[in-house]
């Protein structure tokens, strides 16, 4: 989903910005390496737990909208 994508697109920035490989973003937020790849792919949609867990981890904030069944970022 494009919501999927858009947190891939979060986490690799951040990830990338702060020159931290898949393994040490994983140690950092709680998730195995293999976990922060699915993430990465932005395929499937991340539950409120694993964006609580980036957040309060890393200072990123997710603004989420679900609207008729759908879940988007928030302008």
């Amino acid at each position: 989903s494009a919501f999927a994508r858009e947190v891939a697109l979060e986490v690799l920035r951040y990830r990338t910005e702060h020159d931290l490989t898949q393994v040490q973003f994983g140690e950092l937020i709680g998730l195995s390496q293999p976990a922060v790849a699915r993430l990465e792919d932005g395929e499937v949609n991340p539950t409120l737990k694993t964006l609580a867990r980036i957040s309060a981890s890393t200072g990123l904030d997710f603004h989420l909208d679900v609207v008729h069944g759908t879940i988007a970022m928030a302008a």
